[in-house]
This record gives structure tokens, C-alpha cells and sequence, in this order.
């Protein structure tokens, strides 16, 4: 590995350099385009030696590691810029959002790019770019929980938490306790929900963070009714009310019925 690297140009490093952010699975040159701002002939001109040099190969159109220890290789020893990781996540952030904007007829193509997103997000928690991968858990969580992908819509979200602790955006804390609580709601686990929604209150109390108290009172509502637990769920159910009516949303219609 190290023998072939060191016959490569700086520029083809460059590229391996990303390929150990990405996820272990093909990628179309435009990435290098998007994360080393360089040209696209560019791009192909250093992947093409990589290829040459046995790195990569070309299973199609896209390109590809050439195995699982290359791609340790790469992500150990040929870190890329914070910039460049910065980009990606830009980039991918921008892409779900837009697929999403699209519908389900388009979830194709976030399902062939899910992991190098959950990559990407994965590189921006390990790189402490706190913002960066708060915003990539805001874009991809919702595609997860639409597609069933419940236990990876967990550990996307527990990413973003560190993240916003980390960062001390107590917002984003509250909330994505909140989404932590949804997500396990959703895995049919109300009371691991019902301990996350009880941080987020306090949370969201602290902050005076009042629609997300009313948000979590809501989902703690829906929880304790499916554990049976009526009396308990009616009452939650008032108090997100009472919120909801006293900062005027449009989400007080919905608890009323």
C-alpha cells in the first residue's frame, strides 16, 4: 500500500484521502469535484491513476476501494481537510433535502447514497465539526424514519445529541432527545421513549424552550397511552394543549381532536 502511494501524484492522494470518508461502497467522481473544488477532468485524471496504480478500481461508471484495508489505510493515514469534509456534508445535506422535497419517487436515490451520508455524518462527529453534523442528522433523519430504517434513525440521532452537547446548542438538545424518544416510540421500546422526552423537558424548561415542552408533553402523551396508562397520557395531553394555545400554534387543532 505505502510502496504504491508513494508513486502516486499529490493530487491522487488527494482523492484516496476522500475515499476514506465515503462509505466502502462506489462513488461517482463528482464528489471528488465537490470536495477538493478541483475540475472534473481533474478528478478523473487522479482517480484514473489510482486505478492504474491497483487502488481503485472501476466496477462501472463510478469508482470503488479496492478492498476494506485500503479504505482503513485511507482513513487513517490520509485524513482529508476539515474543508473538504465540510463540503461533503454541505453537499449531501443539500441533496437530501431536495429528494425529499421530491417525494417518494425519488427516495432511490437516497437509498443508493445512504452510506456515504451516514459516513460523512459519521467523519464530522469523529472530526468535531459540531455544526456540520448537527445539520446532516437534521436533513437525514426524517428520510430514516419515512423508509423504516428505525435502529440506523437511532444511532443518527444519538450522533446528533453529541453533537449539540458538545457544541452546547441546548436547542438541538432538547430536540434531539425529543427525536431519540420518537425514534425508540417507534421501535416499540415507550418507556426508553418516555426517559428520553423526560430529559428533553427539563431541557426545554431550562431554555424556556416552550414549543418543545409543548412537543414533548404531546409524545410523552402518546407513550404512556400505549403502555395503558390513560390517566397519565390525558393529562400530558392538557398540558401540551394549554402551550400550544399560549404561543398560538397550529398544533393545538391537532391535540384537540
Amino acid at each position: 500500500m505505502e510502496h504504491s502511494l508513494k508513486q502516486v501524484s499529490d493530487p491522487a492522494r488527494a482523492c484516496l484521502g476522500v475515499t476514506g470518508i465515503l462509505a466502502l461502497q462506489p462513488f461517482e467522481a463528482e464528489i471528488m469535484d465537490i470536495a477538493l473544488e478541483i475540475s472534473a477532468d481533474d478528478a478523473n485524471r487522479s482517480l484514473g491513476e489510482l486505478v492504474d496504480f491497483g487502488l481503485l478500481i472501476r466496477p462501472d461508471t463510478r469508482y470503488q476501494i479496492t478492498h476494506a484495508l485500503a479504505h482503513t489505510y485511507a482513513r487513517a493515514w490520509l485524513t482529508s481537510p476539515d474543508s473538504a469534509l465540510t463540503r461533503l456534508a454541505e453537499y449531501y445535506e443539500d441533496f437530501i433535502r431536495e429528494q425529499m422535497q421530491r417525494g417518494q419517487t425519488r427516495y432511490a436515490l437516497l437509498d443508493s447514497q445512504r452510506d456515504h451520508i451516514l459516513a460523512v455524518r459519521s467523519a464530522c462527529n469523529r472530526a468535531g465539526l459540531w455544526e456540520a453534523a448537527r445539520t446532516i442528522t437534521w436533513a437525514i433523519e426524517e428520510y430514516l424514519d419515512l423508509q423504516g430504517h428505525g435502529t440506523e434513525r437511532v444511532a443518527v440521532v444519538k450522533a446528533g445529541l453529541e453533537a449539540s452537547r458538545s457544541d452546547e446548542a441546548r436547542y438541538d438538545e432538547a430536540s434531539f432527545l425529543n427525536l431519540l424518544g420518537l425514534a425508540y416510540a417507534r421501535l416499540g421500546e415507550p418507556r426508553k421513549a418516555i426517559e428520553h422526552y423526560e430529559q428533553a423537558l427539563k431541557i426545554s424548561r431550562e431554555i424556556g424552550y416552550r414549543r418543545g415542552e409543548a412537543n414533548t408533553h404531546w409524545n410523552m402523551s402518546l407513550a404512556q397511552d400505549s403502555l395503558g396508562k390513560r390517566s397519565d397520557a390525558v393529562g400530558l395531553a392538557k398540558e401540551a394543549l394549554a402551550i400550544y394555545e399560549q404561543i398560538e400554534s397550529l398544533y393545538a387543532g391537532r391535540v384537540r381532536q
